[in-house]
């Protein structure tokens, strides 16, 4: 089995790929997206063990994801959605399946992975729509 600690590590955004309509899909209104492509955030990775700690820090606004591998956890999104969520092992990617809490919202997945140039890239799926976000080793 993969270890987490791969993933341990300061990033900033590098470069975003179709993540406008990725958010659009998920029905996040024009505001918050166009705050959304603006942000360059700053991702700090923490793990311990089986624990990951994902902290996003933008000029508007932080955010904190965690969660262990394997359990169930509930959260929320940059945009408010409340969700739960089970991140699991897929080979060397880390896969999220993201379920609104209120049976409202759609079902997202997504796949976190380091590519051969140590660079964190994270794919969102939603419907048919693939965002990618590619967060590089400060």
């Amino acid at each position: 089995m993969p270890s987490a600690d791969k993933f341990v590590g300061v990033y900033g955004l590098h470069k975003s790929e179709n993540f406008d309509e990725y958010m659009k899909a998920l029905g996040v209104g024009m505001i918050l997206r166009n705050l959304g492509n603006t942000a360059k955030p700053t991702l700090t990775v923490t793990a311990n063990g089986d624990s990951l700690k994902f902290f996003s820090q933008t000029t508007l606004k932080n955010t904190t994801i965690e969660f262990t591998i394997g359990k169930e956890a509930e959260s929320s999104t940059m945009d408010g959605r409340k969700i739960k969520s089970t991140v699991v092992w897929d080979g060397e990617k880390l896969k999220e399946v993201q379920v609104s809490v209120d049976g409202k919202g759609k079902t997202t997945t997504i796949e976190r992975e380091m590519n051969d140039e140590g660079d964190l890239v994270i794919t969102c799926t939603v419907d048919n729509i693939v965002g990618v976000r590619v967060y590089r080793k400060k």
